[in-house]
């Protein structure tokens, strides 16, 4: 057999591993949720398919058809096989992709449960070890919140502060729809809805064309359904958490009362 028939082996081996771990980690923002040059993920993912395997060994052999240790070792390294070696793979194909894949979904099942209940418990905030949300992961969800106000927010209100032409600066404001992060965990695209902008801020407010007074840029609202502003072009952003108030519907709470959303 070909080392690139051990190569594949060996992936369908560690797939518990993989399915263990992505579930663990996995996030809704983050484009690549696994980063397999890190040394401790793939420790982490080797540890977990050997326990998982040896588990599913001890269930095979319980059920009276154990793996052939010797095959696969055969099959791993690229060694030579013996003819009757060839009927006992081809009559163990089907039972060992339903193998891999029952132990794979297991896998899948355990990671996400354990992330569920490292998330209710706040042991990610306890033990750095089992971290789950990265810090943008963390203050765009409101993860970072106390328990009791988690569950209460309704919406997610952010202000950003864009870099504009002519040195000025634009201001975004609206609700949270969605973000992305880049490989290196750093936000890559914020999408908002229900967007307004209030455009020409110099660092103190002011409008150019009114220079010697304080009175506030004009707001406008956005036209389209979503906005998507390149985090590249932003200086900061100011997060406000809107919560859901005793005896109102979820979908009657308006927008923050310190952001306006009508034209001035």
């Amino acid at each position: 057999m070909s080392l690139a028939f051990g190569a594949l082996l060996t992936i369908l081996l560690l797939l518990p591993g993989i399915g263990f771990r992505y579930a663990y980690i996995r996030s809704n923002s983050i484009r690549r949720s696994l980063d397999f040059s890190l040394l401790s993920e793939a420790v982490i993912m080797v540890v977990v398919a050997l326990v998982l395997h040896t588990l599913g060994g001890l269930v095979t052999q319980a059920l009276g058809s154990p793996p052939d240790a010797r095959i696969l070792y055969l099959l791993g390294t690229g060694g030579a096989l013996a003819a009757e070696d060839y009927q006992v793979l081809t009559d163990s194909v089907v039972p060992f992709l339903g193998y891999t894949l029952f132990l794979s979904a297991t896998g899948v099942g355990l990671g996400y449960a354990l992330q569920q209940v490292v998330l209710r418990r706040g042991y990610d905030q306890r033990y750095k070890g089992l971290r789950v949300l990265n810090d943008w992961d963390r203050y765009f969800t409101g993860y970072v919140l106390p328990a009791e106000r988690r569950g209460k927010v309704n919406f997610i209100w952010v202000d950003i502060l864009v870099d504009g032409s002519g040195g000025n600066a634009v201001l975004y404001s609206g609700v949270l729809e969605n973000y992305s992060l880049n490989r290196e965990q750093v936000i890559d695209q914020v999408f908002i809805s229900s967007a307004i902008r209030r455009h020409n801020l110099d660092l103190s407010g002011v409008l150019p064309a009114d220079e010697g007074t304080t009175r506030q840029p004009p707001n406008y609202d956005m036209p389209g359904e979503y906005l998507v502003i390149p985090f590249s072009q932003v200086r900061n952003l100011n997060i406000t958490y809107s919560y859901v108030q005793e005896g109102t519907p979820p979908e009657t709470v308006a927008a923050p009362a310190e952001v306006s959303t009508a034209p001035v």
